[in-house]
């Protein structure tokens, strides 16, 4: 690196000295020390860039920025990755030594840390709970080495979004933050202990915690992921749920919402017929709530709403993010979700007829029979079946004449959504019947919708049920519904499962460290508590489908993938199940709602135990499980659940919840800029990574049905189609199969024109 004219640089302080180019030199073979890379190289393109009077802090971001830029397909380029990473590092260590005034390159005092991040209102105060000894002891545990096992895409990603730069948090020391402030409820007798194991867990990438609950450790944070609410007929609960979703929202998390129950446009209000609104124009409100209230300013809010596909505004609700329509009608920052029942595809298949009724009058006339075939109607509307008695209630009033209802084709109606589905590619699909035929506690409620991101399926409730008041100067809060859903997630990397010994221990401390995450919740509405306090729901999830299957060498269309797949998350639900019976065990009680629930009955993910059991394939005695949870019972409601963990597969350094990629080698673009992705196992297994374009749908559809027999919630799954070869009777091919298949729910249809797919894993 040599120049023709003496560049100078501005330092932090503001003064100005000469380029000190040995220094970079040091710099930059300290990063491709054990590297198979030339120093060389990195020098000359990376002085190409240097110019008089730029910051000395611009001249590392152009070292990391030029390392990243050289990393391509070729495997021989792979390691200018870890140059990229090493010199983040080395920046945000240096960061951290300014912030906190310390000298020698590396970690500083963990305590001090924690003193000033309480003093300046950053962490939260109950972490100086630990003694200083304690504390000290912790920070001679951490593991600095670690920083490592990130690669340079997992660490601008913990840097970016994660860390708290401001008092110069490091990475090892955010994993041990994290395991002390989650071992709080633990037992004092247990806690160090599990401090020193969850540290392990994160710090090798073992699991992670989802986006919010990383934030424990910080003052006053929502730990949850998302929440799902449910709306009632009338305009306190609407108002309820604007209020709720900016709260929530301003609190960082996603919302899903059900509107199944508000009456349709023209309805009656108060006798005066022809007054209600579409039910569009109230989702125009939530839509601006949703732009309006941003999550912690870092990104708009993320609401989805969910309509079932027969009340009578369906198709202006399909029409929300579609060019097609009315303006007026439009929310285009809203997910829109259709719940669809076993019924209307089974009329789809028929080319039949399909009635769309107001839930409104529905619910009068319902009320006026009393009882169907047994069934009790009264004061319900059709969102209260599902299943046998969804068809008989259905089928009988639509042979009435039902206010403000209307017969179309169902195959018109399919195609409809079909058009909204690969228009905007976010017109996501709950099957309703499945979830709620496998919901371990139909006996306490009704599923009505999912989430955002569809993968949490649990009882819901209208918030015209939940009430507030004043006792004297304090609040009474009394319980009449199922509250608002909170979800509590964390995904195993499914990379590095070794053996069932070390798994069964992963998923122990995951499960312990999302009830401590219900423990620890601070929660900004009162509402979400009772779901809480009544279910203790968690969800357990994965990430790193895909590079788990190339770990061993195993196509993504095989049925070997099918084999792995049925005995790995055969295993992971039977030790997730395991672990909170211990919890019931230890804690002497279960969660509220167990009795009857399924689980106590033996009635697993929809199937007898003694069918399990019989089934197991990976040769563990379900029977004798049932008895441990029929002795102590489950600590929590709700137990798996898969998320698109798009945030946290960036810092485990794998692919993304249960998605197949781009391929083993691509480009990540982000506000965060471009950042080079390699993906674990390529270099020796790369046509395992057959970019997602090229992967039969159906094939995602069959392996999503394979997982689902060991899930008691849903999974995010999503389809990835070539433009220009979908046809709306292909799509409606892959709704069928997945509703026939047992899968629960839908989320986004991907679509690219063909020149914009490459598969650079099927070209060798």
């Amino acid at each position: 690196m040599t120049y023709n004219k003496i560049i100078s640089v501005v330092k932090r302080d503001g003064t100005n000295e000469e380029l000190k180019v040995k220094k970079i030199k040091d710099i930059i073979k300290l990063a491709c020390r054990n590297l198979d890379v030339d120093p060389l190289e990195l020098e000359m393109e990376a002085g190409l860039q240097f110019r008089d009077n730029m910051q000395t802090v611009e001249i590392q971001q152009i070292l990391i920025k030029t390392a990243s830029e050289m990393v391509t397909k070729d495997p021989k380029t792979h390691g200018w990755i870890k140059v990229a990473r090493n010199l983040l590092l080395y920046e945000i260590i240096r960061s951290a030594m300014l912030i906190r005034n310390y000298d020698t390159y590396g970690y500083g005092d963990f305590y001090e840390l924690i003193k000033t991040g309480v003093e300046k209102e950053y962490y939260d105060k109950r972490l100086l709970n630990y003694s200083k000894e304690e504390i000290i002891e912790f920070q001679n545990y951490i593991k600095k080495e670690r920083d490592l096992n990130l690669t340079y895409a997992g660490l601008n990603q913990l840097k970016t979004r994660y860390l708290l730069n401001q008092i110069g948090e490091l990475p090892q020391e955010m994993f041990m933050l994290i395991s002390m402030f989650l071992a709080l409820p633990v037992p004092v007798s247990e806690r160090k202990q599990f401090i020193l194991r969850n540290y392990n867990h994160l710090s090798n990438l073992e699991y992670m915690m989802a986006t919010p609950s990383l934030s424990a450790r910080k003052k006053d944070r929502n730990l949850a992921s998302c929440n799902v609410i449910s709306v009632d007929d009338n305009i306190e609960s609407i108002m309820d749920t604007y209020r709720i979703s900016g709260l929530l929202s301003k609190g960082g998390a996603g919302i899903g919402s059900y509107w199944g129950r508000i009456r349709g446009t023209g309805a009656e209000i108060q006798g005066q017929k022809g007054c209600a609104n579409n039910i569009s124009s109230w989702l125009r409100i939530l839509n601006d709530i949703a732009v309006s209230v941003d999550q912690l300013g870092q990104r708009k809010g993320a609401i989805s709403c969910t309509l079932d596909i027969w009340h009578i505004d369906i198709y202006d609700y399909l029409n929300l993010r579609r060019e097609a329509g009315d303006e007026k009608l439009k929310a285009h920052e809203i997910f829109p979700a259709v719940s669809i029942p076993r019924l209307f595809l089974k009329r789809v298949e028929t080319n039949s007829k399909f009635t769309l009724f107001d839930p409104y009058y529905v619910k009068k006339t319902l009320t006026k029979i009393g009882t169907i075939n047994g069934i009790n109607v009264k004061n319900k509307t059709l969102a209260d079946f599902y299943g046998d008695e969804f068809e008989a209630v259905y089928n009988y009033i639509e042979n009435l004449d039902v206010e403000n209802s209307k017969t179309i084709q169902a195959l018109d109606l399919a195609k409809f959504l079909i058009a909204s589905m690969y228009e905007t590619g976010a017109t996501f699909v709950c099957f309703r019947d499945t979830v709620n035929e496998a919901n371990p506690n139909k006996h306490k409620g009704i599923i009505e919708c999912l989430n955002l991101c569809t993968e949490i399926a649990q009882n819901t409730g209208a918030l015209s049920d939940f009430k507030q008041e004043l006792d004297g100067d304090k609040i009474k809060i009394e319980y009449k519904t199922k509250g608002v859903v909170q979800c509590n997630l964390a995904s195993l990397n499914l990379t590095k499962i070794t053996d069932d010994i070390s798994l069964q221990k992963t998923v122990k401390d995951a499960v312990i460290a999302l009830n401590s995450v219900i423990d620890m919740q601070h929660n900004s509405i009162p509402e979400t508590k009772f779901h809480n306090e009544k279910y203790r729901a968690i969800g357990l999830g994965v990430c790193g489908y895909h590079s788990y299957l190339a770990k061993n060498t195993t196509m993504f269309e095989s049925e070997k993938n099918l084999e792995l797949t049925d005995i790995l998350f055969e295993k992971i639900a039977y030790y997730t199940i395991k672990a909170s019976m211990e919890l019931a065990r230890d804690f002497g009680k279960s969660y509220e709602y167990f009795e009857n629930s399924d689980w106590q009955k033996g009635i697993w993910f929809n199937r007898r135990i003694e069918e399990i059991h019989a089934d197991s394939k990976a040769d563990l005695d379900w029977i004798g499980l049932y008895n441990l949870v029929q002795m102590f019972g489950l600590y929590n409601g709700y137990l798996l659940a898969i998320a698109p963990t798009a945030s946290i597969s960036l810092i485990l350094g794998v692919s993304p919840g249960i998605d197949p990629v781009e391929g083993g080698f691509y480009i990540e673009r982000n506000a965060n800029g471009n950042i080079p992705i390699v993906m674990p196992y390529y270099e020796e297994c790369p046509l395992a990574y057959k970019s997602r374009f090229f992967i039969n749908p159906e094939f995602i559809i069959k392996a999503t049905s394979i997982r689902q027999k060991w899930i008691d919630q849903a999974q995010s799954m999503n389809l990835f189609l070539d433009r220009n070869k979908v046809t709306g009777k292909i799509i409606l091919d892959y709704i069928i199969k997945a509703s026939d298949s047992g899968v629960k729910s839908m989320y986004y249809m991907r679509t690219k024109r063909p020149d914009e797919i490459t598969c650079v894993n099927c070209e060798s």
